[in-house]
């Protein structure tokens, strides 16, 4: 991705506090390959620390630590989310 000095963008990443996190085949730290539907999907869950490494070239405009709780099937599932909206200094 190419983004311009003072251009947005929004980026968001699955959390430990997700109910999917340490299911299925572990390889690697907080990477799990479950199977949904007969398919391989592929989850990676991080910690905050983890991803505002990554944002050294970023000002940080706007952060979310977002969890949304829903009923399927009769089964509770939550999903956790870190969302954040940055602008490349």
């Amino acid at each position: 991705m190419i983004l311009k000095y003072g251009g947005l963008c929004y980026a968001n990443f699955l959390s430990e506090e997700c109910n999917s996190y340490g299911k299925g085949i572990q390889i690697g730290e907080g990477e799990f390959i479950q199977i949904e539907d007969n398919e391989e999907v592929f989850y990676c869950n991080y910690k905050e620390n983890e991803i505002e490494q990554c944002f050294k070239k970023f000002e940080v405009i706007y952060k979310e630590n977002r969890l949304i709780k829903r009923k399927i099937d009769n089964k509770e599932y939550t999903s956790a989310y870190f969302d954040y909206i940055l602008m490349k200094k």
